[in-house]
């Protein structure tokens, strides 16, 4: 015979119980099934567990208490084979070589002296628990004590615990982690349904521990529950298509997250699937629109109660770019059953125009949007209106320009002069958008676009070019700084890349500038080599920097002095 103590350790809790004591067998079971080998040490829990280490067979042991006075005996760490020693790893793929002493802490950890190695080492007795798995059960069955589960989180998410109350309804859970069993990160009471707990958190990868106990203050102290993690890495498409959800027991909820990139309107739609239980589905929808927000902390949209049985739960919001969370759950907190889930989103257009605008001042300026696009499937752009004066009325006559076409209006501006052109486009379903760039209209133009200054004739075919430009101020403002760069060429023409910038310091209103250029010594700002070989195609091209009432202008295209 062996004898167990359940509680404190105390002589007078001793009964006896008919379990086999063997000096080379280690069988687990209930009594008179279990045998025991060579035991080494004993200690009790506050739960009533008792753990022997056993110094031959290389093992350890734990007896449980399981009511009526029966007791389990199992294994929980090391195996009596040949290869005795160090190795750490998970219940029989351990290995000691001669366990002696034995302590148990607070937490369920189990702490055992390997006599032959000079080690301790450390079990943890926490019941594991599966991110997104079948809830597991567990069981409180003295007063004053507590169960351990354990899980590792492999992705950063949004994690839910939560317990479900059987024959003891109110539980109180506490989280800690990551890494580290003492470090306590949440708890609850009665956020579950009924008197269950349940905590929402965000988690980094790790190893967490939930303790679990029943309050102080509970009618029960004693009895079963179960309790579940779950994660929102369900990630939805916001492309229409269906994701299957199920709420899969009472009070159950599921969460989802998703990300927006562009803002618009968003339909989220539960269908009740016909095969299925659950009667009508409730939704909350979580997150303020920033991204990298970690929690759903902040309600942002909640569905309405459905009027008749089977019909779909629809919410609409307008949402910010940024990460959100759907939470689903029965409308009814005792229905249950499956649903699916889609989003839809309603993205207004998108205006894109021809600018930023430069010209000389008194040329026209052609202002285009016809490449803006709308983003819905199956609508169009309906509806262009320009404002080009700045004061937010679109499409005033003469004001904001003539309409040539669809889309295309153009606009004289007689005074050199900066502003902003917004165009506002509206597609078929309503939605409007509004697109802006600047406007420039400069006093810098050309009078000569090009004079050839000088020629070396090289071969029968290519000659090389000294080049002179003029350009004229005809604003009423000096232009400083002013630079001149030779940017394109025709086709039979190549530029210099040591010689294709001038520089022409200040230009007073009305004062004209010419590049730099010597016939005598052939040398000049500008120079270009011609082949006579290659057809000309293509124009010149001149770059403008220069600085004027404050600002630096860079005019990639310099256009000619009008007409």
């Amino acid at each position: 015979q062996t004898q167990a103590c359940c509680e404190g350790g105390s002589q007078d809790k001793w009964t006896s119980q008919e379990a086999k004591v063997s000096a080379i067998r280690v069988v687990d079971g209930f009594y008179p099934i279990a045998e025991f080998g060579s035991l080494s040490d004993i200690i009790v829990d506050d739960a009533g567990n008792i753990y022997f280490t056993e110094y031959f067979t290389r093992v350890i042991r734990k007896l449980t208490p399981v009511g009526n006075d029966l007791y389990e005996v199992r294994t929980i760490a090391g195996a009596f084979t040949e290869d005795a020693g160090y190795q750490d790893g998970p219940g029989s793929i351990a290995r000691f070589h001669n366990p002696s002493d034995v302590g148990v802490d607070s937490r369920g950890n189990i702490f055992v002296t390997d006599h032959a190695d000079h080690r301790i080492r450390k079990i943890s007795t926490a019941i594991q628990l599966t991110v997104n798995g079948s809830k597991v059960g567990g069981r409180i069955n003295n007063a004053d004590t507590d169960n351990w589960f354990e899980f590792t989180v492999q992705t950063e998410d949004l994690f839910t615990i939560e317990t479900h109350s059987g024959s003891l309804n109110d539980t109180y859970i506490s989280l800690y982690g990551p890494n580290d069993e003492y470090r306590l990160l949440k708890e609850d009471d009665e956020s579950g349904v009924g008197n269950a707990a349940k905590i929402i958190t965000h988690l980094l990868p790790g190893t967490y521990k939930i303790k679990v106990a029943p309050p102080a203050d509970a009618d029960a102290q004693e009895g079963a529950y179960t309790i579940r993690v779950t994660s929102s890495s369900l990630h939805l498409n916001l492309d229409g298509t269906h994701t299957d959800g199920n709420i899969s027991f009472t009070g159950d909820n599921d969460w989802y997250e998703f990300d927006v990139l562009t803002r618009g309107t968003y339909t989220i739609k539960a269908s009740m699937v016909a095969v299925s239980q659950l009667k009508n589905a409730h939704m909350y929808l979580y997150g303020d629109g920033s991204a990298g927000q970690n929690i759903p902390t902040t309600l942002v949209e909640e569905s309405k109660d459905a009027v008749n049985i089977g019909e779909p739960s629809i919410m609409k919001a307008e949402l910010d770019p940024g990460k959100y969370w759907l939470r689903v759950r029965a409308e009814e907190m005792d229905d249950k059953g499956a649903y699916e889930l889609n989003i839809t989103s309603r993205l207004p257009p998108i205006p894109l125009t021809n600018g930023p605008w430069v010209a000389v001042a008194g040329n026209q300026l052609i202002f285009d949007g016809t490449a803006s696009y709308a983003q819905n499937p199956g609508t169009t752009i309906v509806s262009y209106e320009w404002d080009l004066d700045g004061d937010g009325i679109f499409n005033e006559e003469l004001d904001d320009g003539i309409i040539t076409s669809p889309g295309i209006v153009t606009k004289t501006i007689t005074l050199p002069s900066s502003g902003v052109a917004v165009l506002k486009v509206t597609d078929s379903i309503g939605d409007s958008a509004e697109s802006d760039a600047e406007i420039i209209t400069i006093g810098l133009a050309f009078v000569t676009n090009y004079q050839n200054c000088w020629v070396d004739r090289k071969t029968r075919f290519i000659s090389f070019y000294g080049i002179i430009i003029t350009v004229k101020n005809i604003g009423s403002d000096e232009i400083k700084n002013l630079m001149l760069t030779l940017t394109e060429v025709p086709s039979n023409r190549f530029i210099n890349a040591t010689a294709k910038t001038s520089e022409l310091g200040n230009l007073a209103p009305g004062d004209e500038a010419t590049t730099a250029c010597n016939p005598t010594t052939k040398e000049a700002d500008i120079q270009t080599t011609l082949n006579r070989r290659i057809p000309p195609d293509g124009s010149w091209s001149w770059e403008a920097e220069f600085d004027l009432g404050g600002s630096h202008y860079i005019i990639p295209n310099l256009p000619p002095l009008a007409p």
